[in-house]
């Protein structure tokens, strides 16, 4: 069970210890909170692992890029992937940046891409711009970075939407702050660890509609600064900041502070301040104020009072803190070797405030630098995952997400790789496709199999009438990928199942079945005799009629002739 811990608090004492240092040319801090009671865990979205020494492609010089067709032609020529479609974004990722002033600086694209796995050390200087810093942008996508010693600011947004920012390390800017977006809209900014900067953790200036979520914002001078509105507060911890967890200023309005944690800010005093209007703070966590609860509802009885001219507070501050259990990724969880279909199994975890939890599972072959998701939206705690539609390797890891409905997020990955081995490529039966009612015969086709070791591979077919119980062979070693199947000795009615068997010259084999049963029906439909009838009306009925009537009307006029009255 490996998972990276942020933070352990254990009532008012905050006890840390600087766990990780990387020495790449300066000293490259990574600061991780501990404690021995296990009150927080808290984690750092899906891409939570910061590149290691051996990991970085090279320094690279500060990267300037203005508009699309500069950001295309620098990707062609640093052979960055990507083309900047949604589907296929550009990747800038790997690098050590070491310099005194916006070490990367985009401005004016709406180009997709994403900057991911650097190293972006500011050496302590520099006035302006940032470590990461976008303009006039859309669609970027920032990951996983460690950010640090700047005079500026770490990640810098200017009139920018839709962009995320998740899993980045941000800390030491020594006269700035560490995330900072200005005038810019509906981004993420979630999952990230912002510091130990000299003044604000991070700042909302003029910026609106943006989510900022199970981030943690620790030993800096203030750690969130709001003068905006209309923004999401949701699931972060608030810790040992200086000042106040978090500010509203006069400017800000109808934002809303839920489900956080906010422990050791401001000594003394109210742990958040608000300036402004229309803000709501709800179902937060208050280190200092954390009874009485009469009722055991799990709600302090009394009001948690906000600092400032808005007399805000919180109405229903938690007695507990906010947080997950753990899961515990079960199998594989290192040294097992999978094939075909695997079922990926974890413990439950559950929320400290009942909150519905959802899991997603990820896997990766780069040691965790880069996750790729399987399955996401999952109640369980088990998924069977078709492993033929990844390459077989050695190197995998597996991960498991668990989400509460509040956006709080905790997770757990493979003790060690684990094996995929499938030597034959994934079999697809797509005819007969099920459900159909069937008679005479029927065309069972599928896709060819490809031995990776070169074996000649064959096809045996199979049918059951007993929901899979027993199997009966239709036909073995067949080498084409279709077969006509003569189904007239099947009891009528029947609903028969149909599956195929790949096998190699060596014995590998794979099979896949029909997803739903066909009904066999060779006496089909009761017959159609109206055209019988039909022909027997023109044949007989109808020549009856005429010359009935013939004969009729020449009775009829030979009485007529002979005076006689007919009846």
């Amino acid at each position: 069970m490996i998972v990276t811990k942020l933070g352990h608090l254990y009532g008012r004492k905050f006890c840390y210890i600087t766990v990780g240092l990387l020495l790449i040319g300066n000293f490259l801090g990574l600061f991780l909170v501990q404690s021995s009671n296990n009150i927080l865990d808290l984690q750092v979205s899906p891409y939570d692992r910061v590149l290691s020494a051996d990991e970085i492609s090279g320094h690279h010089d500060p990267i300037s890029i203005d508009g699309n067709e500069d950001f295309a032609t620098q990707a062609s020529s640093e052979g960055w992937s990507g083309d900047g479609s949604e589907d296929n974004p550009i990747i800038i990722n790997n690098l050590l940046i070491e310099a005194s002033n916006n070490l990367i600086w985009i401005s004016n694209t709406n180009l997709h891409f994403q900057i991911s796995n650097c190293i972006l050390d500011g050496l302590g200087g520099g006035t302006g711009g940032g470590g990461i810093s976008l303009n006039s942008v859309s669609n970027g996508y920032i990951k996983n970075n460690t950010i640090l010693n700047f005079e500026s600011v770490g990640i810098y947004l200017e009139q920018s939407f839709d962009c995320i920012i998740t899993g980045n390390n941000v800390h030491h800017s020594t006269q700035n702050e560490g995330i900072f977006l200005a005038e810019s809209g509906n981004n993420i900014i979630s999952s990230n660890f912002v510091h130990d900067n000299e003044l604000v953790g991070v700042v909302f200036h003029l910026s609106y509609h943006n989510l900022f979520s199970n981030n943690q914002v620790s030993f800096n001078s203030v750690g969130l600064s709001i003068n905006s509105y209309n923004n999401t507060i949701l699931s972060n911890t608030f810790s040992e900041n200086t000042g106040s967890g978090v500010i509203f200023d006069s400017s800000s309005s109808n934002s809303i502070v839920k489900w956080n944690n906010f422990v050791g800010n401001y000594q003394g005093y109210s742990q958040a301040s608000d300036g402004g209007s229309s803000n709501e703070f709800i179902n937060n966590y208050w280190d200092d104020q954390t009874g009485p609860d009469e009722n055991s509802d799990g709600i302090v009885d009394n009001f948690y009072n906000i600092l400032g001219p808005a007399f805000n507070r919180d109405l229903f501050p938690l007695v507990n803190a906010h947080e997950l259990q753990q899961p515990t990724l079960i199998y594989p969880n290192g040294g097992e070797t999978l094939k075909e279909i695997a079922t990926i199994r974890w413990s439950s975890s559950t929320d400290s405030h009942d909150h519905e939890i959802i899991y997603s599972i990820y896997f990766s072959t780069d040691n965790g630098l880069i996750w790729t998701s399987i399955a996401s939206g999952l109640e369980t705690t088990s998924y069977n995952w078709e492993t033929r539609r990844v390459s077989s390797g050695s190197t995998y890891l597996i991960k498991v997400v668990a989400t509460c409905a509040e956006g709080l997020i905790i997770t757990d990955n493979s003790d060690g790789v684990f094996t995929i081995n499938n030597r034959l490529s994934r079999l697809n039966l797509f005819s007969p496709t099920g459900g159909q009612t069937v008679g005479g015969s029927i065309t069972i086709q599928w896709t060819p199999v490809i031995d990776s070791d070169g074996q000649d591979v064959t096809y045996s077919l199979f049918y059951s009438v007993d929901n899979g119980s027993t199997w009966n062979l239709i036909v073995a070693e067949l080498g084409t990928t279709s077969y006509t199947w003569n189904i007239r000795g099947l009891p009528e009615d029947s609903s028969c199942l149909i599956k195929v068997k790949a096998t190699s010259s060596d014995d590998i084999s794979t099979e896949v079945l029909i997803e739903m049963a066909i009904i066999i029906d060779n006496i089909g439909p009761p017959p159609d005799f109206s055209l019988l009838m039909t022909f027997i009306a023109i044949i007989f009925i109808i020549p009856e009629f005429i010359i009935g009537r013939k004969v009729s009307n020449f009775v009829n006029r030979q009485s007529l002739e002979e005076g006689v009255e007919t009846p």
